[in-house]
């Protein structure tokens, strides 16, 4: 775990140091504790499927209630057969909810 902290702390300094007037944007797929300061996470390349969006909904939850509040999900499915209207709905209605800002 310690590895991968530093590795996310090596990148953010990295761009820093490369674009000092720019803010970092890093994505990692994996991570632990302290990782929101960092970097931002997502889900994995999703499969279009009911099962994924309960499977998304419990995780971005989870993500949340454990401080990693900038995380995503690969809304509709990122592999897998073109989502039926309704699943498309209801992904998008779940990236409305849980990522819609004001």
């Amino acid at each position: 775990m310690l590895q991968t902290q530093l590795m996310m702390r090596a990148s953010r300094d990295a761009q820093r140091e490369h674009a000092p007037n720019t803010r970092p944007f890093l994505v990692s797929r994996s991570g632990g504790v302290g990782m929101h300061r960092y970097v931002q996470t997502w889900s994995g390349d999703n499969y279009t499927s009911w099962e994924t969006l309960r499977y998304n909904l419990k995780m971005g939850l989870g993500l949340a209630m454990s401080g990693v509040s900038n995380s995503g999900h690969d809304i509709g499915g990122f592999s897998g057969p073109a989502p039926a209207p309704e699943l498309l709905l209801r992904w998008v209605g779940f990236g409305i909810f849980l990522y819609g800002r004001v």
